[in-house]
């Protein structure tokens, strides 16, 4: 099955849209054999920030844009940033991830065995869905038995593959009953892992776990959440209309749990195709919040910024040909770019070069993972001595005269950004090196199939964690995993990935996690090239907005509309 590959603009920054986003992070003070209360929830406090729009105080309505509509607000079919988004106001899971924190959210408590296999969940008593009927254990079990059923081809199915039985009932081998999950009665919930995951409570806060209606989904099939009239929902928010390609309302849920929470009484999504026009709405007072275009960052000295969580990088189909195939080329190809200068020209210096693949701000034992485990791999200037030689060894090994006689195609959207973001990688390769790249624009959706059929040579593409752990980047490489689009294969990674699976003792996993990350930078199915960074503008009269760099990066939950 198809799970989820992120095939972007190599501009990520530009087009975050497209990326599939779920939220989670990774709960240090989890421990083995315990118990732990969620009587006491964070989000009764948070911070906010400033801007210049003129905000909807009457109403408490807060007003900002969307470039592209979700192509679904289905929990489990979600695969885009925006879609997600929306739903992590819609839609509430056992734990919520909330500004990096995993906090209880429906459940109120959890048990976990000692193995760190099996967790217990004690839903809060009371719990409604939007249309007053309760909320019990079984909508929970249901959707997650839904997002690992074949059937719904799920593009995060993947997500569910820590459940124990997961990879078997979603190949078709066992059926969706035997997954390890199960209601114990009507407020208890109990979920078995493959292997102890202590990232796991973040997991359950991406919208593939959220719970769902099966009466809904039964009467609607695939039209189920594709209107406003054809969901319920049991978090922050309702979906009170959706004109297609327009508008999506939100009305504050009066039966949610944690109502009292909630401030704004809604809140009003516009689609707006071009970010200058969206810019120009909140210049006129018609928006509230808005996100500036990368090339207008420089004429607001005041914006704020947040970090997406994305990591952009050149993937390679290792098995597309020789050359591909080949270690030093690819390691030519990374040391003859220019970080520092493709950052420059192709996001006008918003985003910020990365020396690493996995987003150092993650979780680690203790601390950050990038504090306890720093990692230098690659160098934000070209180095063109070093490039040639690697080069070099490549063409000795490949029998090839002529560094102009190697020929890459570079697969990227069609939009114009990242024909810029390509171009410049064409330009530094060709100068540095002498190859040849050539620049194949496709549609979004056509870059996305062909990466999946693994039809590509080389890719602009990029990845944003669903949790705060660094297993979120480096599973996908393992071999034989749906996402693995570079069909890279290495005995070595996969025995440190499966070390850090099965292993219950954090310094451990995360140290097997770091030797794994090593071999990734070394070996180099994918080029990373930058971490992505937005800007954006808000009313000052809005307060307790946060954002965060997994998953969900926008959070109105808390916020409020002041005089």
């Amino acid at each position: 099955m198809r799970k989820k590959f992120l095939a972007l603009a190599m501009t990520v920054v530009l087009s975050m849209s497209a990326l599939t986003g779920c939220s989670g992070v990774f709960d240090k003070d989890t421990k083995t054999d315990v118990t732990t209360s969620g009587n006491t929830n964070s989000m009764e406090s948070s911070t906010g920030d400033t801007g210049d729009a003129k905000a909807s105080t009457a109403a408490k309505v807060i007003r900002y844009s969307i470039t592209n509509e979700p192509p679904t607000l289905d929990p489990q079919l979600v695969n885009s940033m925006y879609g997600a988004t929306l739903d992590y106001h819609l839609y509430e899971g056992l734990m919520r991830n909330n500004d990096g924190t995993v906090e209880p959210a429906c459940a109120e408590s959890y048990d976990l065995s000692k193995d760190g296999l099996t967790y217990t969940f004690h839903l809060r008593s009371g719990l409604k869905w939007s249309d007053g009927v309760d909320l019990t254990a079984n909508d929970f079990v249901y959707g997650i038995q839904r997002l690992c059923d074949p059937a719904t081809a799920s593009p995060s199915s993947f997500m569910g593959g820590i459940v124990k039985n997961a990879t078997k009932v979603m190949n078709g081998e066992l059926p969706v009953s035997e997954l390890g999950v199960k209601a114990l009665d009507k407020s208890t919930v109990e979920i078995t892992l493959e292997n102890p995951a202590g990232y796991f409570l973040g997991v359950l806060s991406t919208s593939g776990y959220y719970p769902c209606r099966q009466d809904l989904v039964e009467k609607y099939g695939k039209d189920f959440a594709a209107d406003a009239d054809k969901a319920v929902y049991n978090g922050p928010f309702t979906l009170t209309s959706w004109e297609h390609a327009a508008t999506l309302t939100f009305t504050k849920n009066e039966s949610y749990w944690n109502k009292d929470i909630v401030k704004l009484s809604g809140l009003e999504i516009s689609v707006v195709t071009d970010p200058n026009t969206a810019l120009g709405l909140y210049e006129s007072g018609d928006l509230d919040f808005v996100e500036i275009p990368a090339e207008m960052v420089a004429n607001y000295p005041d914006a704020k910024s947040y970090s997406t969580g994305a990591v952009s990088f050149l993937q390679f189909n290792v098995t597309a040909n020789d050359i591909l195939g080949n270690k030093n080329f690819r390691k030519a190809v990374s040391t003859a770019i220019d970080r520092e200068q493709y950052v420059k020209l192709a996001t006008s210096d918003i985003s910020k070069v990365t020396s690493r693949y996995v987003l150092p701000t993650v979780s680690g034992v203790t601390k950050t993972y990038g504090e306890e485990y720093p990692l230098d791999a690659f160098s934000q200037t070209a180095d063109v001595t070093k490039a040639k030689e690697y080069l070099a060894a490549a063409m000795k090994e490949l029998n090839i005269k002529n560094a102009s006689d190697i020929k890459v195609i570079l697969n990227t959207s069609d939009a114009d950004s990242s024909r810029k973001a390509a171009e410049v990688i064409q330009e530094q390769l060709q100068t540095n090196l002498g190859i040849v790249l050539e620049i194949n624009q496709v549609p979004y959706k056509q870059l996305y199939e062909l990466s999946g059929k693994h039809e590509f040579e080389m890719m602009a593409t990029g990845w944003v964690p669903d949790y705060s752990d660094p297993f979120s980047y480096l599973e996908f490489f393992e071999t034989g995993n749906g996402y693995n689009a570079s069909l890279y294969s290495s005995p070595e990674y996969d025995k440190y990935i499966e070390l850090a699976k099965n292993t219950i003792d954090p310094k451990a996993r995360y140290d097997a996690l770091f030797e794994a990350e090593k071999i990734i930078c070394d070996d180099l199915p994918m080029i990373p090239t930058d971490m992505t960074y937005r800007y954006y503008l808000i009313n000052d009269k809005i307060k307790d907005f946060k954002t965060y760099f997994v998953g969900t990066n926008l959070n109105y939950i808390t916020a409020d509309i002041t005089e």
